[in-house]
């Protein structure tokens, strides 16, 4: 051991010990600096920081260091447990842990399979310095890592895509509500009695702008291709797929269980065919409170932004056209706020 600038400087001789045996052996040390004292251990209780550099030759080989608290006497502590030493990829330990004395054991990575293991070792009186993982010990929750940069780096790439058309080169400013078109199709398919359901059920897709928000129906325009019946029907609106329905030409069905599944229904004036000379082949209705705007409001499920809907026929007498049927279109204006 020496003492430079008051700081305690030791290193260790170690002798490369071939394997002979399959359970661990001691590797011998020189301590001190003599070639003729051979101790199965190293002195180190005058010292703080330990390094340990190993190597293996010809065949991969499994080692432990252990420590000492009785100047070598026994050695209960382990200090590093077993580890490979591969040939060709040396390994590096620095030890900080306080023992007075170190014991390297070493045995073949397979048993039969010996190799040689060779050792250099110092250290000196200043404490250790272990290994430090910056990202879990030494830096604040949420500092700038680089995976932290990459993932605000997404973020902010995302805005774009979050933001508005331009319209003439400018933000545009959007007003408290938002009126849309939603045209529904249903199938009539011939003689319908009173009361008969028409068509199948049918989704109103994105009635609202959000789960469970609310929007109004301002105004229905209606059309069928045929000319020569003028029908009368009343809209059922539903707030869920699974309600109880009548099918296409079936006497119209209600339950009183199923309360919480309707939103309501708008009775539509009966169609008729428009006026004129020219070639006209359809009827038609629009529904409107006297003159002014609906003000049919519906409220989806919280889950949901859809509503479903299916026409009643009010009139008595009508035959649709046969097999594929008669096509009743429902053009639905509607306002989200």
């Amino acid at each position: 051991m020496e003492i430079l600038a008051g700081v305690a400087v030791d290193h260790s001789t170690w002798d490369d010990k071939l394997t002979t045996v399959n359970d661990y052996d001691d590797v011998q040390c020189h301590w001190p600096y003599s070639s003729s004292v051979r101790s199965s251990y190293w002195n180190c209780e005058c010292l703080g920081g330990k390094t340990l550099y190993f190597t293996a030759a010809t065949n991969n080989l499994l080692v432990k260091i252990l420590g000492s608290l009785d100047e070598g006497v026994t050695f209960p502590v382990t200090v590093e447990s077993e580890f490979l030493v591969a040939v060709g990829s040396p390994v590096l330990k620095s030890i900080s842990l306080y023992v007075n004395s170190i014991k390297i054991h070493v045995k073949p990575a397979v048993a039969g399979v010996h190799g040689t293991l060779s050792v250099i070792g110092g250290g000196s009186s200043l404490p250790g310095i272990t290994d430090v993982d910056v990202l879990s010990s030494a830096l604040p929750t949420g500092a700038a890592t680089a995976a932290n940069q990459t993932t605000g780096n997404a973020s902010l790439s995302s805005i774009d895509d979050k933001q508005p058309a331009l319209v003439d080169a400018q933000v545009p400013v959007a007003a408290g509500y938002k009126t849309k078109i939603i045209t529904l199709s249903f199938t009539c398919v011939d003689a319908t009695s009173q009361y008969d359901a028409v068509g199948a059920l049918v989704e109103v897709p994105n009635f609202a702008s959000a789960n469970g928000r609310a929007a109004t129906i301002r105004r229905i325009w209606m059309e069928l291709n045929n000319n020569a019946i003028a029908p009368q029907f009343e809209l059922h609106f539903f707030k869920a797929s699974d309600v109880t329905v009548a099918a296409d030409n079936v006497t119209w069905t209600s339950l009183a269980a199923e309360f919480a599944k309707r939103a309501g229904y708008i009775i539509m004036p009966a169609m008729a065919k428009p006026s004129g000379s020219g070639t006209i082949d359809l009827v038609r209705c629009q529904s409107d409170d006297y003159g002014q705007a609906l003000n049919f409001q519906a409220t989806c499920d919280a889950d949901k932004t859809s509503l479903w809907c299916k026409p009643k026929l009010l009139t008595s007498g009508i035959s649709f056209a046969g097999t594929p049927g008669n096509t009743l279109k429902v053009m639905l204006e509607i306002e989200q706020s």
